[in-house]
């Protein structure tokens, strides 16, 4: 029993990255030349491969460019939140 819950959350996850990969070269589409844009989404691929050099396996590297991603979208909404209070 405890296989198939490990294989579904493969599935699972597995589907979530096509679907957001899938969205953000749509959008990356529309972006024109933004080069934010751009480095918005060249950040993941290029931390994943940093900290795959790092770990020297793929399942740490992404847990842990997950886990650098969510802090990071953490500070950035506490320095936005910041930034209108000072206003």
């Amino acid at each position: 029993m405890l296989s198939i819950a490990i294989y579904l959350v493969y599935v699972l996850l597995g589907a979530s990255i096509l679907i957001m990969l899938a969205f953000g070269i749509r959008n990356l589409g529309r972006s024109g030349e933004n080069k934010l844009v751009l480095a918005g989404f060249a950040l993941p691929i290029v931390l994943a491969g940093v900290l795959m050099a790092v770990y020297g396996s793929w399942v740490p590297a992404l847990i842990m460019t997950a886990v650098v991603l969510m802090l990071l979208a953490f500070l950035l909404m506490i320095l936005s939140a910041g930034r209108r209070f000072v206003r």
